[in-house]
């Protein structure tokens, strides 16, 4: 995150721009899904042409654009992160060694001084 306040690099910004492009389009599948994201736009007084005003947002964004609001909004001390996955799960560690995913984040936590607790799956 810290890294994102000073450099955006050039692929993730690409690869970041489609997969939220993607997700516009593929998050209206229907006519009549279409028809219920145009008529939130009508009852909330947005113009009719938000999804397209979004999208050209998207596409015209620059890296000194994420920059900035990564400055005016990323704060690392105030972002939580959850996992939701099978903590036993083998993943590979620095040096390509083998540990399982508890072990990896309780190792990244402790490394960027950042607290980690466990959440028990209810």
């Amino acid at each position: 995150m810290n890294s994102l306040r000073k450099d955006v690099p050039r692929r993730d910004l690409e690869l970041k721009r489609l997969d939220a492009l993607n997700s516009f389009v593929f998050n209206v599948d229907t006519p009549a899904e279409l028809v219920q994201v145009y008529s939130r736009y009508h009852m909330r007084g947005e113009p009719l042409n938000t999804l397209e005003r979004i999208q050209d947002a998207y596409l015209s964004a620059t890296e000194e654009d994420l920059r900035d609001l990564a400055i005016r909004f990323l704060d690392p001390s105030k972002i939580q992160v959850f996992v939701v996955a099978d903590k036993t799960m083998p993943v590979k560690g620095k040096g390509g060694a083998q540990l399982t995913l508890e072990q990896g984040l309780k190792a990244l936590a402790k490394n960027l001084g950042l607290p980690y607790r466990e959440i028990e799956l209810r």
